[in-house]
Parts: structure tokens; sequence; C-alpha cells
């Protein structure tokens, strides 16, 4: 039996945009671009897992923010990694958040063309910054390391 590849164990289902920004600057920004996403844990019925995942990006005179959130489910033969912070990579790493990624990206250049603004922005999606939600700091795993937020971060290389 064929192995199973890492990155397509997860599924996306009913992704939806939460929120949509753009803005026509004076000129004068910074180019640069953020990806990403936060998880919670999986639900007791079907295991689902949803995502919310930020899109920023801005350059010269244009900068717009997409919010996305979706529910991930596993299906990848394997079991699902017992960590946050493997959990977090493998999900960093999935196609379904590339495919959130790929959604973001076409509504932010969606954005920019209203106001008759153009960017260019990578088809392959950044490594994302990955962390589990956290309502209370005191809900974190004692085993793992933390960061300010009280979970786990899992930053690009």
């Amino acid at each position: 039996m064929p192995k199973t590849d890492a990155r397509a164990r997860f599924s996306l289902s009913g992704p939806r945009f939460l929120a949509l920004e753009a803005f026509a600057g004076t000129g004068n920004l910074d180019r640069h671009l953020t990806w990403f996403a936060s998880f919670d844990e999986a639900g007791e019925e079907d295991g689902s897992r949803v995502v919310v995942a930020t899109l920023h990006a801005a350059e010269d005179d244009a900068s717009a923010t997409v919010t996305i959130a979706g529910s991930l489910f596993w299906g990848g033969g394997a079991a699902e990694p017992k960590t946050r912070k493997k959990l977090a990579q493998v999900i960093r790493e999935s196609y379904a958040l590339a495919t959130m990624y790929d959604m973001a990206r076409t509504q932010v250049q969606a954005l920019l063309a209203i106001a008759q603004l153009e960017m260019d922005l990578p088809l392959e999606p950044p490594l994302a910054e990955v962390h589990e939600f956290s309502e209370r700091p005191d809900s974190a795993h004692p085993e793992e390391p933390q960061d300010d937020r009280g979970s786990d971060v899992v930053r690009p290389a």
C-alpha cells in the first residue's frame, strides 16, 4: 500500500471568509507578506478542528488583510500527531492550509482591484506561523515549551 503524503493528511471543509480589508496608501509602505493560522482541539463528534488563518500583504501604496476559517478533518492513515507542536507543523505543511492561502491570496487581489491597485503575491504559500487557540494560559500542557501567549508556536525557519 502506498504511503500517504503527509501534506494530504488533512481535508478542508466549509472554508468561509471572516474579514476582508484593503487600504490605499501614500506610496511609502514596506513590502511584506505574513501568513499565520490558529487551530483548536478536535471536536468530540466528528474529530474536526477549526482553523482560522490570516493573510496580510502590503507594498508601496496598498495593503490588504484577509481572514479565512475552515474545518480540518484528519484522514491520513497514520495516527494524528500527539503533541501540539507536531500537529502545528503538520497543519503548516498541509495542502488544506495551502488551499486556504490560495483562497485568501485571490481575495486580496480582488479587493485591491476594486481600488485599481495590483500586488503580485506568490502562488506558493509562505511558511505560516501556526499555533493552537489559547483562551487561558493555564490550559497549556506543562510538558511542552510555551511562548508568551500560552500556546506552542511553530514559526517558519
